[in-house]
């Protein structure tokens, strides 16, 4: 009986909260599309300037200062950046 209940009721999803999707772009795709800088992530994630500059070269970085700066591209775009960065 239950069941027939469920059958009148909308499948209309428009109306459902989202969640968006993480990044899975490359870290200077992310920079150019947002138009974000080096020294903007740099002030919001509290590396170096010289940290974000190179992930955006594609050179290691420490784990901490990657995880910051995940953090970082999530604030500032409101999307998770789950792209790689490479670390040390």
């Amino acid at each position: 009986m239950e069941r027939d209940l469920n059958k009148n009721e909308s499948n209309d999803i428009s109306e459902q909260d989202t969640i968006p999707l993480p990044f899975v772009d490359s870290f200077r795709d992310i920079i150019r599309h947002y138009q974000l800088t080096w020294v903007t992530i740099a002030h919001v994630s509290d590396v170096p300037t010289a940290t974000v500059w190179r992930i955006h070269h594609g050179l290691p970085v420490r784990k901490i200062s990657a995880m910051r700066v995940r953090i970082a591209v999530t604030k500032l775009t409101g999307r998770p950046f789950i792209g790689p960065i490479n670390v040390y």
